[in-house]
């Protein structure tokens, strides 16, 4: 880790797409939480930070799990019509987090860079953080080249 100067570790683990997650919610989350509770004490250990993606709509008490070890939280806000959509699904998860929560939009859910652009300033301006991310850049930069500015 050193050799690479690596700062951060971010989990990026989704079990809210697995088969039979709506069944087996609890259990999920219990696994979830074990592991998130291994990585920070591997952070601790090793000087770093820990950093988790997260999907809308985890549970309160999940969230409170997640607020308590004090990381740094990426909401995952895709697939959201409108941007009071996402500030209203995301509240809980905001409230939790405070300035450690930052939200990702995805830039397959737009067809235009400047529509993007507009979100991510809203949502800039209301979340406390004031921290937002693009996922992923690549298809940003695609839909930004098909634009004429």
């Amino acid at each position: 880790l050193q050799t690479w100067n690596i700062k951060t570790l971010h989990l990026d683990i989704e079990p809210h797409t697995l088969p039979d997650y709506k069944k087996n919610k609890e259990k999920y989350h219990r696994q979830y939480l074990e592991l998130v509770d291994e990585a920070n004490i591997f952070c601790k250990k090793n000087n770093l930070q820990l950093n988790l993606s997260i999907p809308l709509g985890l549970p309160e008490d999940v969230l409170q799990k997640i607020a308590e070890l004090n990381v740094t939280t990426t909401l995952m806000a895709y697939e959201n019509p409108s941007m009071d959509a996402v500030k209203r699904r995301s509240q809980e998860e905001v409230q939790f987090g405070q300035t450690k929560t930052i939200i990702a939009l995805r830039a397959t859910d737009y067809q235009k860079s400047a529509d993007m652009e507009k979100d991510l300033q809203l949502l800039k301006d209301w979340i406390p953080s004031h921290r937002i991310v693009i996922h992923d850049y690549n298809t940003y930069k695609q839909i930004s080249s098909n634009e004429k500015r």
